[in-house]
């Protein structure tokens, strides 16, 4: 049975249409994150500021060891290509220390590029459990950064994100990204790309009065 059509003669608003027409687009942008990368980079830093007194015996001091891993293997921790807002992705990684110096505070930068730094939402939380891609019984302690991924790579000393006092010892860090609304004049190619660093630093010794 065929239906008639009734033709809605209320006045159209052109001006709201379009607005609701550029905040779909916005949010349905295929925007890419180009590449994000997890990498090590190990940083020992020398006190240099041993001072000694002669107490009529032999002395001698070696340098200590740091070093400074995590499980990717060498792989992307995120590579994806069809964020959109709403739809946080997430990963977890373990950093895992074995170096003779302890303690160390081991602390995480960033380097980043591409228009959708400034709009990409960042939480590192620090926990135990899980493994690199495998987020399954990961239990958090601590959220260690959360803002955005410009204000990360922005940050000129990264921020502190544990401190190891074991040897071995091993964190895992949760990554989630989430895309803010993408402003309406975003390019519909707009990407990020990010390398993330690791250092680790030997720190000085609690007093013990």
């Amino acid at each position: 049975m065929s239906r008639v059509l009734e033709r809605d003669t209320n006045p159209v608003d052109l001006a709201a249409e379009e607005a609701v027409t550029g905040r779909t687009t916005a949010r349905a942008l295929a925007t890419a994150i180009a590449l994000l990368l997890v990498s090590i980079l190990v940083v020992t830093r020398s006190r240099g500021a041993l001072s000694t007194e002669d107490t009529g015996a032999d002395l001698e001091f070696g340098t200590g060891s740091v070093a400074l891993t995590d499980d990717d293997a060498g792989s992307s921790l995120f590579a994806v290509d069809d964020m959109v807002p709403g739809r946080p992705e997430q990963d977890c990684i373990v950093v895992s220390y074995e170096g003779t110096v302890l303690p160390v505070a081991v602390r995480l930068s960033a380097e980043a590029a591409g228009a959708l730094a400034p709009v990409l939402d960042v939480r590192v939380e620090r926990g135990t459990g899980g493994a690199f891609h495998d987020c399954s019984g990961y239990a958090p302690d601590a959220t260690v950064f959360d803002g955005t991924l410009a204000g990360l790579a922005g940050a000129p000393d990264g921020v502190g994100v544990a401190t190891m006092d074991e040897t071995p010892d091993a964190r895992t860090f949760r990554f989630t990204f989430e895309l803010r609304d993408t402003p309406d004049d975003l390019p519909a190619d707009a990407s990020a790309s990010a390398r993330f660093i690791w250092t680790a630093d030997a720190t000085e010794l609690p007093d013990e009065g």
